[in-house]
């Protein structure tokens, strides 16, 4: 009996240790990002993860693997005139993927607001969707061609309703949108690169935003 007491008690107490021994190992090498993909990294503002960053030199990779990767699709972009990168696209089979996670960090207002102006410079189609004409992100970029255009012609971001009422009242828009916190971090920085004036008339407002 006491033999195979001995060898019962042999048997329980290893294990234990040995699951615990791993346990342990996962949990250090869980903020490892040594087996991170070289080219997909994560797209999503940092800020809004609070365990997104593991050490102070990851950032940086992951600004220049985020680069490299765009790089690739604004080639994408100049041969197919288009965004919508196949999942399974055979000459980049990364491209695909990375593309829908901008898409899905966009939905989710996790996108970092230099990297979302960065998209609509190249006209990023956010929904994804093979002939969906018209998105919100496409009408607000074309009020915002039309507001540069008018700014180049007329040295000022004040569009008057009556001389351009649909303009005009998209410009008020958006300064409504930001005196209420309501305008998106890239749509702020492209109204910015261009010297926007945020002080006006708010009186009118439009849908088109």
């Amino acid at each position: 009996m006491k033999k195979k007491d001995k060898e019962n008690s042999k048997d329980d107490s290893p294990p234990t240790n040995r699951k615990r021994t791993r346990d342990q190992s996962e949990d250090e090498e869980s903020c490892d990002d040594s087996n991170i993909d070289d080219e997909i990294d994560d797209e999503e503002d940092p800020r809004k993860d609070n365990d997104a960053v593991c050490n102070p030199q990851k950032d940086n990779r992951n600004d220049e693997k985020w680069m490299r990767m765009f790089e690739k699709l604004v080639a994408y972009k100049n041969q197919h005139n288009n965004t919508m990168v196949p999942q399974k696209y055979k000459k980049d089979p990364k491209l695909g993927p990375w593309v829908s996670r901008l898409r899905r960090a966009y939905r989710n207002d996790k996108l970092l607001p230099n990297r979302y102006a960065l998209l609509n410079s190249i006209a990023f189609d956010w929904d994804g969707i093979k002939g969906k004409v018209v998105t919100d992100q496409m009408i607000w970029m074309n009020m915002f061609q039309k507001l540069v255009a008018y700014k180049n012609q007329h040295k000022t971001t004040f569009v008057p309703v009556k001389n351009d009422p649909k303009l005009g009242r998209w410009v008020n828009t958006q300064r409504l949108n930001y005196k209420n916190d309501l305008l998106h971090p890239g749509r702020f920085d492209l109204l910015n690169s261009i010297d926007f004036t945020w002080n006006g008339n708010n009186r009118y407002i439009c849908m088109d935003y």
